[in-house]
């Protein structure tokens, strides 16, 4: 009753939960197992006798034994039922004979309870004094045909919590539904707390933020950016050219995986040549940036591909397989398609990392498009490329990405051309009305702009490649922090559902092939403790990985797991590359062309007092007229201002005439 009022039971008031979860989180598990009468021989040697005490441990050491097997069970993935496996239990005692393991009911009920309560009442803990909170969402169907919504809020620190995760089975997924889902989470946590919600492309999601924005102006409508980058690579791999040359390269690296004389025939050429390479690599269709890994395995290997054709061709029985390595165009498309799926699989690793901003998509969505202009004016399949990249970018196409860019300290803006600062500035404006600013406090916002695009004080920090966006905004003291204000609630936004993919790649793997009667409660436990721990993954070790660093730790637990996290498929792509998009006359440059120079775009590597809330002013004002007023008023100081140059330099010039006269 008392797990039932603290994590589940949604008709109590918010209140009651929180005390019962604070009952939970505080209990101390005392648990103690009912030994079986034992049926050896009274001379027998017991395991206990190994060691000078077999009496039950004080509570506190069982509490935090317990503490610590649930932890782990759940980690790990462990099925409950391998606790009364007799072997497990022997194993315990051998560690400490005095420790009494729970059944599995014990283990998957109680424990798991009022391990989520103190999880639970951990991320309240966390959340009460958060700010620029991201709110993402996704849908998948399970093993069971359950339709499963989770809801995860990432901080501005890059920590995923699983907050809900809910079975809509029997529900109509509308927009509407959806909105309200999103809006009780968000009063429960605060609204206040909040500065975006991000979802897929699908129309319902589309609908949801839409009404959230509606009903909540300061938090900001934001569509999944790692969509646009699937959905480009996925569109290319549609084109004939591209599903030929696929082809062909799986051909080929399922020959030489296939055949042992072959496949040692190439590692012995790849070492005496001392070429690093881990092999042929396969391209696999729900990775899209594997395109990139097959192509620059196969330019890696082809001088190895020589050597066995020149000295060992009796080994390549297949007459297919000989003429795609001696097909010269094979190898210059390799090299072509290489080309660009480099910054497609650096786009797709980097938007579906945890430290993901606005401001990288807009970079990675120009280094494609970099990429693409590059392609010689000759090479038919750049037109093709020019065509899918246009209409994914125009559906990507939000303001408050270029916005982010500009306010990256280490680009500022790079490349942008001049007539792009009338936009940003509208954005800067539109986003600092939502968030309830009066008119007069805008001049102050826009002289900051201006102040920090010519790196004038305090603007005129060095970017260093140990600095973060966050960091180096947060470094900046000097009042009034408008545009501090802006950009960090900017940067602290992951405009990226890759936790929502991770968590239902994580249900897939806990559910398995024979947890399907696990109900909707107990899931949710599970993933929400895994959640939490692996956000807090340094901090919650006691005794490992003290030299490691995080990302070293997840790597870790990712390979120990039981059983593989595998991928999920991605969803297919929204358009199909037919006749009508590929004939589309009107598609021969690239649109984001209009805003940005890529003839001189640089691909380099990356490397608080408030605001006073009673300002005097209206909210009820026009950006678009606020923007106008500036520029113009701006426009005005330049004219003036070289209208008193002129006519300084031409009383210098009427006294220099006196002086000549005089003399």
């Amino acid at each position: 009753m008392k797990a039932h009022l603290a994590n589940i039971c949604k008709s109590y008031p918010e209140d009651i939960s929180k005390y019962w979860r604070d009952k939970l989180a505080e209990q101390t598990i005392n648990y103690t197992r009912t030994s079986k009468q034992s049926n050896l021989p009274h001379n027998q040697a017991t395991i206990t006798q190994h060691f000078s005490s077999n009496q039950p441990l004080p509570l506190q050491v069982n509490s935090r034994l317990n503490k610590s097997l649930i932890k782990m069970w759940i980690i790990t993935g462990v099925p409950f039922e391998i606790i009364e496996n007799p072997f497990t239990i022997d194993f315990l005692k051998e560690l400490n004979p005095g420790y009494a393991p729970p059944s599995r009911t014990t283990l998957s009920g109680r424990f798991l309870d009022e391990e989520v309560a103190r999880v639970n009442k951990y991320i309240d803990q966390e959340l009460e004094n958060a700010e620029n909170l991201t709110l993402v969402l996704d849908g998948w169907t399970s093993i069971r045909s359950d339709s499963l919504y989770n809801f995860i809020i990432i901080t501005s620190e890059r920590k995923e919590y699983l907050i809900a995760l809910k079975n809509f089975s029997k529900e109509s997924h509308t927009g509407e539904m959806l909105a309200n889902e999103i809006a009780i989470i968000i009063e429960k946590i605060g609204n206040e707390k909040f500065a975006a919600v991000v979802t897929d492309a699908a129309a319902n999601c589309r609908v949801a933020r839409e009404k959230i924005q509606f009903s909540y102006p300061h938090i900001w409508n934001i569509r999944c950016i790692a969509h646009a980058f699937n959905l480009i690579a996925s569109d290319l791999v549609k084109l004939d050219a591209i599903k030929e040359f696929i082809t062909k390269c799986n051909k080929l690296c399922r020959f030489f995986h296939d055949s042992n004389k072959s496949n040692a025939y190439l590692k012995q050429g790849l070492a005496e040549m001392k070429i690093k390479s881990e092999g042929l690599k396969t391209w696999i269709k729900t990775r899209w940036g594997s395109l990139y890994s097959t192509t620059n395995s196969i330019l890696k290997t082809q001088p190895v591909f020589d050597w066995i054709l020149s000295e060992h061709s009796e080994i390549i029985t297949n007459l297919e397989i000989i003429r795609i390595l001696k097909d010269e165009e094979f190898f210059s498309t390799c090299r072509f398609i290489r080309h660009i799926w480099e910054p497609i699989k650096e786009s797709i690793n980097r938007v579906e990392s945890k430290s993901v901003d606005l401001a990288d998509c807009f970079i990675f969505l120009i280094k494609l498009a970099v990429a693409i202009h590059q392609i010689s004016n000759l090479n038919p399949f750049k037109r093709e490329a020019i065509i899918i990249f246009n209409k994914r970018y125009e559906e990507f196409l939000y303001p408050i990405y270029t916005l982010t860019y500009f306010l990256h300290p280490h680009y500022r803006g790079r490349g942008l051309k001049d007539s792009v600062f009338r936009e940003i500035a509208l954005t800067a404006v539109q986003l600092w009305q939502n968030l309830r600013h009066s008119d007069n406090s805008y001049k102050e916002l826009l002289s900051q702009l201006r102040r920090y695009e010519a790196k004038l004080n305090p603007f005129d920090l060095t970017y260093t490649e140990i600095d973060t966006p966050q960091v180096w905004w947060g470094s900046i003291k000097k009042k009034p922090q408008h545009l501090v204000q802006l950009a960090i609630r900017l940067f602290s936004i992951t405009p990226s559902q890759a936790s929502c993919e991770r968590n239902f790649s994580t249900l897939k793997w806990l559910l398995g092939d024979h947890r399907t009667r696990m109900n909707i409660t107990k899931l949710e436990g599970m993933t929400k403790v895994r959640s939490y721990y692996l956000s807090n993954i340094c901090n919650k070790l006691k005794y490992y990985g003290k030299e490691l660093t995080e990302n070293d730790i997840r790597s870790v637990i990712n390979n120990t797991n039981m059983g593989d996290i595998l991928e999920l498929d991605d969803k297919e792509s929204e358009i199909d590359i037919n006749n009508n998009i590929l004939n589309d006359n009107n598609n021969n440059s690239l649109i984001i062309g209009n805003i940005i120079d890529l003839n001189n775009f640089e691909n380099e590597n990356e490397i608080s007092d408030e605001i006073n809330d009673n300002e005097i002013g209206t909210l009820d004002y026009n950006p678009e007229d606020i923007i106008n007023n500036f520029l113009f008023d701006e426009l005005n100081e330049t004219n003036n201002e070289m209208e008193l140059n002129n006519r300084s330099d031409e009383m210098e010039l009427n006294e220099r005439n006196d002086e000549m006269e005089s003399n």
